[in-house]
Order: C-alpha cells, then sequence, then structure tokens
C-alpha cells in the first residue's frame, strides 16, 4: 500500500541469490544455444501522477521504458524464458529510473508434468480483469503504463502442471514476498511504515481446471499473505501517528466457469477469503469476504465486442466505523477505521456493482477503440478509461486515452479522483 520501499527481507534475499544462481548457472549455455529476443521501447506523457506522492500544483510527467522479451528453447534440456524492463516516470525532473524483472524462469515437460521454476507472474480467474480467484499475483498501481497488466510484479514461484485428459491439476508455492504499492494519499501528521510479514515464503496453492469441453471450469484454494493490508498501529507521537501495514494470511477458495449461449460467451467466477480477522473484532484489520463476477460477451461482426459483467461483494460481521464506541485514548480511530475499510473495499456490507468494456477494431485491425467503465452502485463511485491504439506499422504503434475517477471522497473510487489524467505513448517494436 505504501510506495516507499522498505529494507530486503532474509527470504527475499534468498529468493534473489536463487533466482541468481539460475540466471549464471545457465548463462554460458544460453549464449551458447542463442537467445530469441523482442521488447520494446516507449515513451510517453501523464497529465497526472498515481502516488499522491507529489505537489498537487505538479503536472506532466514524461516516461519512457525499455522493455525486453528473450527465450532460449535449449538450455541443458530445458526452456528458458525472461521478461524485464528499465522503466524512468517522471523524466523532465530526473528522478531515479527503475528496474523490473517481471518475469525469469526455467520450464520443462515429463510426458504429462510441466514445471516452470524462477520468477513468474501467475494470473488466476477466467472473469474479464475483475478476478476473485487471482490470489498470487502483486501489482504496482503507481507505475505509468498504458496496459494495466503491465503494472503486475513477477514473484519467485515453482509451478508444477499435471494433466490427466481435458483435466490440469497445478500446484504452486511461492516463497517470494514483495510489497504491492497502492496510491496513498498524504496526510499530515501520519507515517506509514511496513512491517516484514510472517512465514511469507510459506505461500501456495492448488487449481483444478477443466478446458475444451461446452463448460471449462476450475476449482481452487490459496493459502498465503493477503495483498490487502492490515492498518496497524506502529507508534503514536504528540505529532505524528505511525501507521504499520501488516500483510497478513488468507485463505481463498474459488472457482470460476466459462461457457458458451448462441452468440454469447458466458464466465462466473466467485471465491471465499477467510482473513486473519474473520470474527471481524478489529476495526482496522480486513473482515472475511464473498465475491463474486458473473457476465458475458458478444462479439457482432468483426470488428464490434461487447462485455458486461455484474459485480458483487459480501463482507462477514461488518459494523459500521461510524459505530465505534467512543475512545479517549484513541480519537483517531473511527477515522483510521473508515480509512481501513475503504482501502480493503469493505465500507458498505453489500456492494453491487457493473462493467462494460466495449472495443471496435477498425481500418484492417490496425486501429482499436476500447472504453472499459466500473461503477459501483452503493457508492455511485466509477472509473472510465478511454482508450486508443494505432498501429502505424509492424515496429510503430500510438496509444492515448483516459483514466478519470469519479464518486464522493469517501468511496472506492472518489478517493483517487485527484489521479484523474490524461496519457499518450509512443512504441516501437523491435
Amino acid at each position: 500500500m505504501s510506495s516507499s520501499r522498505r529494507a530486503i527481507s532474509k527470504s527475499e534475499r534468498i529468493v534473489a541469490a536463487v533466482t541468481a544462481g539460475l540466471v549464471l548457472g545457465f548463462t554460458e549455455a544460453s549464449l551458447a544455444a542463442g537467445l530469441d529476443v523482442s521488447g520494446s521501447v516507449r515513451t510517453g506523457y501523464w497529465h497526472q501522477d498515481k502516488s499522491f506522492a507529489s505537489d498537487r500544483d505538479r503536472s506532466g510527467y514524461g516516461t519512457a521504458s525499455l522493455w525486453l522479451n528473450a527465450v532460449n528453447d535449449d538450455v541443458g534440456g530445458w526452456r528458458l524464458l525472461g521478461e524485464g524492463y528499465v522503466y524512468g516516470g517522471d523524466l523532465g525532473r530526473k528522478e531515479k529510473g527503475e528496474g523490473e524483472v517481471r518475469e525469469l524462469y526455467l520450464a520443462r515437460s515429463f510426458g504429462d508434468l510441466d514445471l516452470r521454476i524462477g520468477r513468474q507472474v501467475i494470473v488466476w480467474g477466467r472473469a474479464d480483469k475483475i478476478n476473485p480467484t487471482d490470489s498470487f499475483s502483486t501489482r504496482d498501481l503507481t507505475r505509468l503504463m498504458t496496459d494495466d497488466e503491465d503494472q503486475r510484479l513477477g514473484l519467485f514461484a515453482t509451478q508444477a502442471r499435471y494433466a490427466v485428459g481435458d483435466v490440469t491439476v497445478t500446484f504452486v508455492w511461492q516463497p517470494e514476498w514483495r510489497d504491492p504499492v497502492y496510491p496513498v494519499n498524504r496526510t499530515e501528521g501520519i507515517a506509514f511504515a511496513t512491517r516484514d510479514p510472517d512465514r511469507s515464503r510459506y505461500q501456495g496453492g492448488v487449481r483444478i481446471d477443466r478446458s475444451g469441453g461446452d463448460v471449462d471450469w476450475s476449482v481452487s484454494y490459496f493459502d498465503g499473505l493477503s495483498r490487502t493490508p492490515h492498518l496497524g498501529i506502529a507508534n503514536v507521537e504528540p505529532e505524528l501517528l505511525t501507521l504499520e501495514l501488516d500483510y497478513r494470511r488468507v485463505h481463498v477458495a474459488g472457482f470460476d466457469l466459462a461457457t458458451t449461449a448462441g452468440d454469447f460467451g458466458l464466465r462466473a467466477e466467485a471465491a471465499y477469503t477467510r482473513t486473519a480477522d474473520s470474527d471481524g473484532e478489529d476495526p482496522l484489520a480486513p473482515n472475511s469476504f464473498y465475491a463474486a463476477v458473473v457476465g458475458g460477451e458478444r462479439s457482432f461482426g468483426a470488428s464490434l465486442n461487447v462485455n458486461v459483467q455484474g459485480l458483487y461483494r459480501h463482507v462477514e460481521h461488518w459494523e459500521s466505523p461510524d459505530d465505534l464506541p467512543a475512545d479517549p485514548t484513541a480519537p483517531y480511530l473511527p477515522s483510521l477505521a473508515k480509512q481501513a475499510a475503504l482501502v480493503a473495499q469493505q465500507h458498505d456490507r453489500s456492494q453491487t456493482g457493473a462493467s462494460i468494456r466495449p472495443s471496435l477494431k477498425l481500418l484492417n485491425d490496425t486501429l482499436e477503440l476500447e472504453t472499459a467503465y466500473v461503477r459501483w452502485f452503493h457508492d455511485a463511485s466509477a472509473l472510465v478509461r478511454p482508450k486508443v491504439n494505432y498501429s502505424l506499422s509492424d515496429q510503430f504503434r500510438l496509444i492515448g486515452g483516459a483514466e478519470h475517477y469519479m464518486g464522493p471522497d469517501y468511496s472506492f473510487f472518489g478517493r483517487l479522483k485527484d489521479l484523474s489524467s490524461v496519457f499518450a505513448e509512443v512504441r516501437w517494436l523491435y
């Protein structure tokens, strides 16, 4: 949640060492066999940043990044795949750039068994972009990127997939932990610290997936750390309140399915998340909750596609932060409880909403127009994200769009109104 960077934990150093060992161990063989390299160079402009870290009077953020994808199909019988980038999000003010190794893993098949070992991005769920079962993904939502999927961060994991006919059983062990990064509004007198999570190397899950039939489906279970923090009070001083972001263990059981009915593609996904505060006793901690997405899509001709989904969330043992009893020793507690509930998207007992994403391809598919719209009915907050993607050639692409957040200040999207922005990007593919 915090945009500040914390010290690297012992477990993360171990994971980094293992990853480096994999790279160094196979570098010589990789170079000898040759790499298939591709990627892109991107430069862009954003009217506003996404971190709340800068002065609100500032505007105009020049971005640049170099993306690299590499594949080696024969590294001692394994396949080596990598993706990473270097990125600068505010070039005009000479802020330091960042590097990211999103994926760097070895893959190999042993008959019906497929193995992947190394840093990778793991995404579960069949719904469109809003996935209740997607528990392994971690994002940095402050990075200025035109493709929201690029905000995902890779984590070291071992993934084993075993196929039995049209059913695949996947086991994942994910020992690496990286803090999610969310936009945090700066408040005078409040500081944030991040607590190293307990037992972060013990994260895993299993998924049973069936594909290729009339109905594709999966059931899954995750035992690991929540990407939504428990908000704790680390220190209280007369002029400064230090809040601690504590990522605690959750258990997530869910399913998804997809099928067709005539010209319609139908999808559903749901999950139950049991949090560490399953009884709802801590007003600053997320409660256990249900989440579901049900929707469908249809193509009209070869150019237009429309995807519509209904959204639902229900929080167990919910109590309004406004009903907390007064505590003279902690007068700030109701206000913090409201903010914690908002970040966890638990500011109401039950929440319903909808998303719609029409996309249109023109000019022999060189021009794509898309608009994503998400609205929560209970708090009247919404996000609209129009986007234009135009391919000048096979190598050059122009991207433009906007992100506009709407709603009351105390609402899921309304709290981000100051981050509304327009953006543009030029991308060269190689």
